[in-house]
């Protein structure tokens, strides 16, 4: 997948806390970051991640990322801007 491709969608719909941890990842925070920002341990953290990962149809943290920024999370100003022909 590359980054030109679509965004999948929404397979099932994110928990708020899924969101909230989705959001924090595209913010770039560590899961150790996440676990202190949200006061849940490592384990809740990734299960968090795993839950989202499968519900938005990614595999990576970047894919997680992109697909965020795309989908309302983040800082969509990092993202590149189309070239102009």
């Amino acid at each position: 997948m590359s980054i030109a491709t679509a965004a999948p969608a929404v397979l099932e719909p994110l928990t708020p806390r899924e969101s909230e941890v989705i959001e924090l990842v595209c913010r770039g925070l560590s899961n150790e970051e996440i676990c202190q920002e949200l006061y849940i341990s490592m384990n809740t953290v990734k299960t968090f991640i795993r839950g989202a990962y499968r519900k938005i149809g990614v595999d990576t943290r970047a894919r997680a990322v992109i697909w965020g920024f795309h989908n309302g999370y983040g800082d969509d100003s990092l993202l590149p801007t189309p070239a102009v022909a």
